[in-house]
């Protein structure tokens, strides 16, 4: 299953390395973790702004039409996929990373996990005052996680 966090790192001209120190270790070591990216499933977060649905709550950008199953298309992209892993740098968007300032309160909320430099938070975590006070002039990053 995916979840959405958001983790707290210092200023820094490498945001991927400080989002993997952050992160901590994978669940084969005690972590939380099997695979994570910046962004994936959630590249756009912040810049979905005033468009949560009516219905739900959710942010419209979950409520995109699922494409119909190909059982063969699928297994070509995903050994696709595979390949590119071997061989391409990691990378990610922009827009997944904002200075902690501009973190709005549905954002904080919709994640599933706040990740600072010092604790990790679940459901039960500071008002997201606090947070912006504590971690002023640091970035906030949307990361997407599998366990």
């Amino acid at each position: 299953m995916h979840f959405a966090n958001l983790v707290i790192i210092k200023k820094t001209k490498n945001v991927m390395q400080a989002v993997d120190k952050a992160m901590g270790p994978d669940e084969n070591d005690g972590g939380f973790w099997d695979w994570f990216a910046i962004g994936g499933r959630f590249t756009g977060l912040f810049k979905q702004r005033d468009e949560l649905c009516r219905s739900c709550g959710h942010l419209n950008m979950f409520h995109k039409p699922v494409p119909e199953f190909n059982k063969e298309e699928m297994l070509a992209t995903i050994q696709k996929d595979l390949e590119e892993l071997q061989t391409k740098p990691r990378t990610f968007e922009a827009v997944d990373v904002q200075p902690i300032e501009a973190l709005e309160r549905e954002h904080y909320y919709f994640c599933s996990r706040i990740i600072t430099p010092e604790k990790t938070y679940g459901e039960k975590r500071p008002d997201l005052p606090k947070i912006k006070e504590k971690w002023a002039g640091h970035l906030v990053v949307v990361v997407d996680n599998h366990c």
